[in-house]
């Protein structure tokens, strides 16, 4: 009778031992699986902010295609998405940093020709905008900052009209600096026929080869270029939104420039050295010869 109750008492051990056991895996496996869906969650809600910033970054690039004045009247504004919603809040540009009232603020510095200072004294360049949008899905907030630069018009052009290409060759091409070496130039027509965009904004001849280096020609309506530098990167795009175009006092300027050029007889040309600065008059060798 002794032998067998120490044989119970050896299985009762063993059973216990099981269930300790069972119990610790079943603990872990709970623990781990908790991990793996609170980490899921986390992922899910970062990648729902930044989805949600993002949307805020397009919302004020179409706003500012259409106003580049657009601030909201330095007011914050909070707009919902299907992921979550975005905050951006602008600060006026001639305040103080330090006197600034948002902790993550964006700076509009499109139609100024001088320096601004952006968050944490970022120097913000002319014709810029520093951008900081704030992307929150529930207690999850992700940011981006994105600087946004005006096209550059001053190497291409810009027209209210049809424009129409009967040449051997339309070459539109961009000066390079140290910083940016590419040619691309840029093209755009804002005509729009009334009840027909598909009409030609732009057309060349089958016999123009039309050259953009790696630019953009674009129109509000179609675009009829049979033969271009595809090759080169440059794209078509047509049935676009209209695009602002500054006005120019071309008798100002052209007053302003006048006068007698004592340069001798010669082939020359006439450069812009920098976009919006001073023309030069450059010789055959690429020498200055005196600034208009």
């Amino acid at each position: 009778m002794k032998q067998k109750k120490e044989h119970h008492g050896m299985a009762l051990i063993t059973i216990l031992l099981m269930m300790v056991i069972l119990v610790m895996l079943t603990v872990s496996l709970i623990t781990v699986n908790s991990n793996n869906l609170l980490y899921t969650l986390n992922y899910n809600s970062r990648v729902s902010a930044l989805m949600a910033a993002e949307s805020g970054v397009a919302y004020a690039i179409y706003e500012l295609q259409g106003n580049s004045d657009w601030d909201n009247g330095m007011q914050s504004f909070t707009k919902y998405t299907d992921t979550g919603k975005f905050t951006i809040k602008f600060e006026n540009k001639s305040t103080l940093p330090e006197n600034r009232t948002s902790v993550y603020y964006s700076i509009n510095n499109l139609n100024d020709d001088g320096n601004a200072v952006g968050y944490r004294g970022t120097e913000i360049y002319p014709h810029t905008a520093d951008l900081i949008v704030t992307g929150q899905t529930g207690s999850t907030v992700r940011r981006i900052r994105v600087v946004l630069g005006r096209d550059n018009i001053s190497e291409g052009g810009r027209c209210s009209g049809t424009a129409k290409v009967e040449a051997a060759k339309f070459i539109i091409q961009r000066a390079t600096t140290a910083k940016d070496q590419h040619q691309g130039g840029s093209f755009h027509s804002n005509y729009r026929k009334p009840g027909d965009p598909n009409d030609p904004s732009i057309k060349s001849t089958i016999s123009t080869d039309v050259q953009a280096f790696g630019g953009v020609i674009s129109g509000c309506g179609g675009l009829n270029i049979p033969v271009y530098d595809a090759n080169s990167g440059t794209q078509l795009r047509p049935n676009v939104e209209p695009k602002p175009i500054p006005d120019i006092d071309i008798q100002a300027l052209v007053s302003s420039k006048s006068g007698v050029n004592p340069a001798p007889g010669g082939t020359y040309r006439l450069t812009q050295t920098t976009a919006g600065g001073n023309f030069e008059l450059l010789d055959a060798g690429g020498n200055p010869w005196n600034e208009l």
